[in-house]
């Protein structure tokens, strides 16, 4: 028969010794060694330890016995130039079992006196008692080897040491009692020399003889609540506990109560220890509400501004009602007039702000308290309020700055005015007011600021009596920088072009310090010279008005065309600006129009307009734009040896049939130093057109019947081209000519096919006077016709131009004359330029 053996093993956890704290923290010895007690706790109470220190000079180890739980730790370290710290050993010697505290030295560096501030009168004497902290503002573990001095400051008999604490209040801790109800001071330091270094403490006490309970009376609708605390409440030592002598007007939950049942019932502290005085309970209807607005307390509100729009309860004898979280009201914003930013949650508090102009009323509804079961206790009543919403009230302008200068001593004057508002007449006011300023010439929206000395600030103040008042600021103070602005007209045009430059000062504002620029400089003293009066000169006595950003502005007349520079000077202040003038352009040729045969060329010339700005002459620009884009082809001729530094010539080929409007513009572009250039504009009109009629006429005529001599020498017969409104060709060369006579017995032609034509190039650009071809006699009286026939347009021509073929009716035209003997030729008339 086979044994079975059942083996129970019980495994019991226990917890791990340990000591009570791992870390100790002492003070250097100076009078006695700090101690601090360390003990063994979750320890089998049969073990016996056996206590060491790693560094004995630090901190030494005292038990009274070969091995115990607990061990005395005495910092004996007197050196206090450093922190020194020990290693505290706890040694089980039948399990060899260690436990370890580090036990650290240090420098005593501040204090800190800890305890109730608050006393009531003849109560319990309140201990206070003070700690230490090292370099660190660590907490020392004990004190008990520093002995301090403890005193009191007061002008009364308010306090007193008690007479069970220390009695020779060396320790660290105290206990005081109030003996009479006021303030006085309570300190402490250490009474060693070596703990000079260690600045005493000083705590405020104050003593009272009761206590308030707060709200002392409140008036409450039935299901509502109200809390209360004890005032003053700070540093209380209790825990209050109220009663309600009457229950079923309202029930004690805490420091709060619920209103029952209409009616009167006071509230007293249970067990209280000092005298409280009780509060009063009303539970009331409601009456009425009454709606209050801020800030301001008027409704007469301003648009975009954002008030606070409290709802009141009041009973039938004009008593407010308490309101807390749980009544419920609502309050109705029309919307086209308010945004209402938010809201509490019962609805008496409203933050919203006013939208647009108008009248408006808002409406409330109470609708009762909500119990905390979710049932609403029914209590109505209602109320509104009538809103009118205006444009804020401001004074503009709002601030100003102008200038002080002691030689000249100006008198400003600034013309103030109000805007928005409810209408109502405005009173305006100095606020402490300077003895060199004063409001002259006041009306019902407007007045006039006199200042006439400086430097400082004035400020006026504008109330209509309901909204806000509206401010405007005037600072006086030196000039520190001066500016010629590059605006707003630095180049004029001849004859007698004025030129208006803007001149900008500024000061450091009294606020910031910073420089900001005047409104209104026209009393400064400033010098200004021209480099170049042949060019401008200065108009004397004629400061503009502030311009742009500028304070005051200079006028200048032209001479001469061309730049000079004008310099300003203001003491040690300087600064320059460039001006320039320029003659008008106009069109030089041709003066207004111009006709041109297809394929040919006109060339143009304009005369005038703004020069290249000196600072910047890659700004310059000079543009000939025709209205029909694709009607010519525009190129501009640049010489740069022309004497003439005001004329513009552009060549202008006809491609297409038609008419247009060459516009041509002069001017320089926006730059820092010519930020508004001038810019010149001039047009003329150009048909480019096909041949309708040819006429032939004698350049020189020996008489009135086309007479000519037969011997008198080559005679020039001109070509006149028109096209179908009787406008002459400018230019014919790209016409094919074919010439003819009638009998080249009596004379002959320098060519069948070409046409020669004048020109004259003196003035700059080229100047067509005349179309010819000339007629040689060769001796012999007759009558000889001379015929001209246009039978189209030049291939040789438009090929050079790249431009297609343009079929043109044949045009032709004759001169008959009479070859005579013996008449003298005459000088050639001069011609009229194309």
């Amino acid at each position: 028969m086979s044994r079975h053996f059942l083996f129970v093993v019980v495994l019991c956890a226990a917890e791990a010794a340990r000591l009570d704290v791992s870390r100790v923290l002492l003070p250097h010895r100076h009078e006695v060694a700090a101690n601090f007690t360390l003990g063994v706790v979750d320890a089998d109470e049969s073990g016996c330890y056996q206590w060491t220190s790693s560094r004995p000079e630090v901190a030494t180890v005292f038990t009274g016995g070969p091995c115990s739980r607990q061990a005395n730790v005495s910092a004996v370290w007197d050196q206090a130039s450093r922190q020194e710290a020990t290693i505290v050993v706890a040694h089980q010697l039948s399990t060899g079992e260690k436990l370890e505290c580090t036990v650290v030295v240090d420098r005593l560096a501040s204090l800190k006196l800890v305890g109730a501030t608050l006393l009531l009168l003849e109560g319990s004497p309140q201990p206070f008692q003070v700690t230490g902290q090292d370099p660190q503002g660590d907490t020392f573990s004990s004190l008990d080897g520093i002995c301090f001095e403890w005193s009191l400051q007061q002008d009364e008999p308010v306090l007193r040491f008690a007479p069970e604490g220390p009695a020779d209040l060396q320790g660290r801790a105290v206990l005081v009692q109030g003996q009479a109800v006021g303030t006085a001071w309570l300190s402490v330091r250490p009474a060693h020399a070596a703990y000079t270094h260690v600045a005493p403490q000083r705590l405020q006490l104050r003593v009272v003889d009761s206590v308030q309970m707060e709200p002392s009376v409140v008036f409450l609708l039935s299901g509502c609540q109200a809390c209360f605390h004890l005032q003053p409440e700070r540093d209380m030592n209790l825990e209050p506990v109220l009663r309600s002598e009457d229950e079923q007007v309202a029930r004690v939950e805490g420091m709060c109560t619920w209103a029952q049942n209409l009616g009167h019932t006071r509230l007293l502290l249970a067990d209280s220890p000092v005298a409280i005085n009780p509060a009063n309970v009303h539970v009331v209807r409601p009456s009425y509400l009454r709606l209050s607005v801020s800030p301001g307390e008027s409704w007469v509100l301003e648009r975009q501004a954002t008030y606070q729009v409290l709802v009141r309860i009041f009973d039938e004898h004009h008593h407010e009602v308490h309101v807390g979280k749980e009544v419920e009201l609502h309050v109705h914003f029309p919307a086209e007039y308010f945004d209402v930013l938010g809201s509490t949650v019962n609805g008496t508090v409203h933050q919203v702000q006013a939208l647009r102009t108008g009248k408006t009323v808002i409406r409330a509804e109470l609708r009762g308290c909500r119990r905390p079961d979710g049932a609403l206790l029914r209590a109505t009543t209602s109320g509104e309020q009538e809103v009118f919403i205006e444009e804020p009230l401001s004074v503009q302008p709002e601030a100003v700055l102008l200038p002080w200068d002691p030689e000249v001593l100006p008198v400003h004057k600034v013309l103030v005015h109000v805007q928005g508002g409810t209408g109502a007449p405005v009173h305006w006011k100095l606020e402490a007011p300077p003895a060199w300023a004063h409001v002259d010439d006041v009306g019902p929206v407007d007045a006039t600021l006199v200042t006439s000395g400086g430097p400082g600030q004035v400020q006026l103040v504008a109330h209509d009596g309901r909204l806000a008042p509206a401010r405007m600021r005037v600072s006086i103070v030196p000039v520190a920088e001066l500016e010629a602005m590059g605006s707003p007209v630095l180049e004029a045009e001849l004859p007698d072009g004025e030129l208006l430059v803007s001149v900008a000062m500024y000061g450091r504002h009294p606020e910031d310090q910073e420089l900001k620029p005047f409104d209104d400089c026209s009393q400064v003293s400033l010098a200004v010279e021209v480099v170049d009066k042949r060019i401008i000169k200065h108009i004397p006595g004629a400061g503009g008005p502030p311009i742009g950003r500028g304070c005051t502005s200079l006028r200048l007349q032209c001479q001469a065309a061309g730049h000079t520079r004008l310099q300003l000077s203001h003491g040690l202040l300087r600064s320059t600006v460039l001006l320039g003038c320029y003659k008008p352009l106009m069109a030089v040729h041709p003066a207004k129009a111009a006709a041109v045969a297809y394929g040919a060329i006109k060339e143009v010339a304009f005369e005038g307009g703004p020069r290249p700005w000196p600072m910047l002459p890659a700004g310059y620009r000079v543009q000939l734009s025709s209205s029909t884009a694709d009607l010519v082809r525009i190129m501009r001729i640049v010489d740069p040896h022309r004497r003439n530094r005001d004329l513009h010539v552009f060549r202008v080929l006809c491609q297409a049939i038609g008419e247009t409007v060459l516009t041509l513009s002069v001017g320089n572009n926006v730059s820092a130093s010519l930020p508004s250039p001038a810019t010149s504009e001039v047009a003329i009109r150009l048909v480019c057109a096909t041949p309708s009629s040819l006429e032939l006429r004698l350049s020189a005529s020996s008489s009135s019947n086309n007479q000519v001599a037969s011997n008198g020498g080559p005679v020039e017969l001109e070509l006149v081209v028109r096209e179908t409104g009787g406008r002459r060709l400018a230019n014919v060369s790209s016409l094919d000519v074919l010439w003819d006579l009638s009998d080249y017995r009596l004379a002959k032609l320098d060519s069948h096919r070409d046409v020669t034509t004048h020109v004259d190039g003196s003035a700059g650009y080229r100047r067509t006077s005349k179309d010819f071809q000339v007629l040689r006699p060769r001796g012999k009286a007759g009558t000889l016709t001379v015929m001209a026939r246009v039978r189209g347009f030049s291939a040789h021509v438009l090929r050079q131009a790249a431009l297609p073929m343009q079929q043109v009716p044949t045009v032709s035209g004759s001169l008959q004359m009479e070859l005579v003997e013996g008449l003298s030729a005459t000088t050639s008339a001069p011609h009229q330029e194309l």
